[in-house]
């Protein structure tokens, strides 16, 4: 299996986390290549969207990786109409720290340069990324 798809089904694995975690009654995963969002939750008549991100650095480096362009076109972070940012802090093969993030104050923070260094990073490099100090994200810690 090659690195992207190997990505993509780690990422796909704590999709089903977070429903395990929330257990909705009432939600759809989108499936394929969709930049909008990866889960939508219906509760009581409200529609609530969730883009789903997961990473085995964050414990070792300390950063927040948050993507806002891929091949010189915008993604992540910019394109998503999400309400919330799920990112999973994967420490080990079964534990994780996972963030509840709500994007309008993911992309204040973005607009009020708190990130420490933006670099290139995912596949092959291709990818532009803000690197946060994860500790400013710790009131959204929601699961340890």
């Amino acid at each position: 299996m090659n690195k992207f798809f190997e990505d993509l089904s780690f990422g796909n694995t704590y999709e089903k986390e977070y429903i395990n975690i929330v257990k909705p009654t009432n939600f759809k995963i989108i499936e394929g290549k969709f930049k909008d969002y990866d889960i939508e939750i219906i509760k009581d008549d409200i529609t609530t969207y969730y883009e789903i991100k997961s990473d085995r650095l964050t414990h070792k480096t300390g950063n927040i990786c948050i993507e806002y362009e891929c091949n010189k076109i915008p993604s992540g972070i910019t394109t998503t109409t999400a309400d919330y940012y799920i990112y999973f802090e994967i420490i080990d093969d079964t534990n994780y720290i996972m963030y509840e993030i709500p994007v309008n104050k993911l992309k204040k923070y973005i607009r009020l340069n708190k990130f420490h260094k933006v670099v290139n990073g995912g596949d092959g490099y291709r990818a532009k990324l803000y690197l946060f100090n994860k500790d400013i994200f710790k009131k959204y810690i929601q699961h340890i």
